[in-house]
């Protein structure tokens, strides 16, 4: 299980990677005037332009450690989005549902082929730029934001947090395409 961290703020952040079948525990200041709306707020611009924001940010952050960039996906976008969406409607913070259904599971689920996958999930922040932050200050989620192997990027955010967090919840879902 993916361990969950509360910080002093209503803000909490955990991570998930799955490599060749193995399930791996695993995210320094990111905000830039180039990524529009990396500063506004979800309620502010909306979901699509936050998640936008994410993906800029994420790729400022590899190009300034010489990596290339992740390309957006449509179908990690939909894992995003679907895991974000079940834990603010039934009320968990996890990396696998109360159902059971895991990271893989959901990509699955979109018809994805992967041949490895990571996932970040944060709430509490309320910009890109404030998640972006406390992704790249853990080393585990740092990790898989600078995993050489991932080649594209879902994001999903919802406006509202799960859990007893106020704030948005979000997801990043990672994958290198067989």
């Amino acid at each position: 299980m993916s361990p969950v961290r509360r910080t002093r703020r209503p803000a909490a952040i955990a991570l998930g990677v799955l490599t060749s079948g193995a399930v791996l525990a695993a995210g320094a200041p990111a905000a830039s005037a180039a990524c529009a709306g990396a500063n506004r707020t979800v309620a502010s611009q909306g979901a699509t332009r936050a998640e936008v924001a994410v993906r800029c940010l994420v790729n400022e952050r590899r190009a300034a450690a010489g990596l290339g960039p992740l390309a957006a996906n449509a179908r990690a976008a939909t894992a995003a989005q679907r895991h974000t969406d079940d834990m603010v409607r039934r009320r968990y913070f996890d990396h696998t549902s109360p159902g059971g259904s895991t990271m893989s599971d959901r990509v699955d689920r979109t018809g994805l082929r992967w041949s490895a996958l990571g996932e970040n999930i944060a709430v509490g922040q309320r910009t890109p730029a404030a998640v972006m932050r406390g992704w790249m200050r853990s080393p585990g989620h740092r990790a898989n934001i600078m995993k050489r192997e991932f080649r594209v990027l879902g994001v999903g955010v919802a406006r509202k947090g799960t859990r007893g967090f106020s704030g948005p919840t979000w997801t990043q879902v990672f994958a290198r395409l067989k």
